[in-house]
């Protein structure tokens, strides 16, 4: 997989930018506030039509304008294709080989890749919904049915819980309530199956990575707690019915609440290092290098489930790492397809193994060295 060209409008502090990326390694060197990591970020907004950074794409735009477009192109093994996403007005529009995407989702999926990023430390130490966001948008990239199901399970869940306030107002009859659990429940179960399939997957993986990286120093893991507990294990249905029947008793308490108290948007994922609550105990150092091990997991299963090399973006990963675990990440990389790589640091150019493009960046404008 090779993303071929990129071109950006108006996105953060770029008004313009043209990129034919090297297909292997392009390391991006320079000063802080230059606009590399607004470079990953778009391309990360072209493979999932949202920001790893921000939720709300207004802030994407360059001061004083109203329009941003990303568009790419892209290889994969089953052909060439051309992404196009444009913001206006606070709505985002996606277009797949010239012609108008009726839903975002069509989009998500077929640029694939994994990013690191100095912001990945607060999936570890966070609150649950980051952690949370950062498996789903995985899982996305992974299985386009997971999009779907998500995307239908969050519509249910807004009417659901909208309707808990109206009916807690005396405005609607409990009753009413129904049609949305089961809306919630046929939706949740898929989320709930495959988080179960694919996150002992990913520990594996991460354990793995986590152990080349610390030199066998010690173990970490992922552990999944669904809010569903005790969770069912025979399979779709039976989890659907599960949760319709416990949304049932816990009715009279979500009401009063007025929000949906169970269901995949309350479970829990945690990162252990030798059996203990990463986001408890674990040390910056040890923070640092479960964010990166994790997106070297996500990169290599993302390969697995594709038969393809996705993208890897690496923003500034230098600064969260010392020496020694930056030159065994650096090694990596030549079996990685195409990298990207930003830094502040001239050094970094003669730690990264040959052969790799060069590219210079101040101000917004981007440059190819070599």
């Amino acid at each position: 997989m090779q993303l071929e060209s990129l071109y950006l409008y108006n996105f953060r502090n770029l008004p313009t930018l043209r990129m034919s990326p090297y297909q292997g390694i392009n390391l991006i060197i320079g000063p802080n506030g230059a606009g590399k990591t607004n470079l990953l970020e778009a391309i990360h907004f072209l493979a999932t039509t949202r920001s790893h950074r921000l939720a709300k794409d207004r802030y994407l735009l360059r001061k004083t304008e109203e329009v941003f477009s990303v568009v790419g192109e892209v290889v994969t093994r089953s052909g060439r294709r051309k992404l196009r996403i444009n913001y206006s007005k606070g709505h985002k529009q996606a277009h797949v080989d010239g012609e108008r995407a009726v839903r975002l989702s069509e989009v998500v999926g077929i640029l694939a890749l994994s990013i690191f990023s100095p912001q990945d430390l607060n999936f570890i130490r966070g609150a649950p919904a980051l952690r949370r966001r950062l498996i789903d948008m995985w899982a996305c990239q992974m299985e386009h049915d997971y999009l779907e199901e998500l995307h239908a399970y969050r519509i249910a869940l807004r009417q659901r819980s909208s309707l808990l306030r109206s009916v807690y107002q005396g405005q609607s009859a409990p009753d009413q309530l129904e049609v949305w659990e089961q809306e919630l429940a046929t939706h949740a179960a898929p989320l709930i199956l495959r988080r179960m399939e694919i996150i002992p997957r990913l520990s594996s993986a991460l354990g793995e990575n986590y152990a080349l990286l610390s030199g066998n120093a010690e173990e970490a893991s992922l552990e999944y707690l669904p809010s569903l507990d005790p969770l069912p294990q025979s399979g779709i249905e039976e989890i659907s019915s599960t949760l319709k029947k416990e949304l049932l008793m816990r009715r009279g308490r979500d009401i009063s609440l007025g929000q949906t108290s169970i269901g995949p948007h309350r479970d829990e994922v945690r990162f252990l290092v030798d059996g203990n609550r990463a986001d408890l105990y674990a040390s910056q150092g040890q923070v640092r290098l479960l964010a990166l091990s994790l997106r070297l997991a996500e990169h290599r299963l993302l390969e697995e489930r594709l038969g393809e090399e996705p993208l890897m973006l690496l923003d500034d990963v230098d600064s969260e790492l010392d020496e020694a675990r930056l030159s065994k990440t650096l090694s990596l990389l030549p079996r990685m397809g195409q990298v990207f790589i930003t830094t502040t640091q001239e050094k970094l150019s003669h730690l990264i193994p040959d052969p790799k493009a060069i590219w210079r960046m101040e101000a917004g404008r981007l440059e190819r060295e070599n």
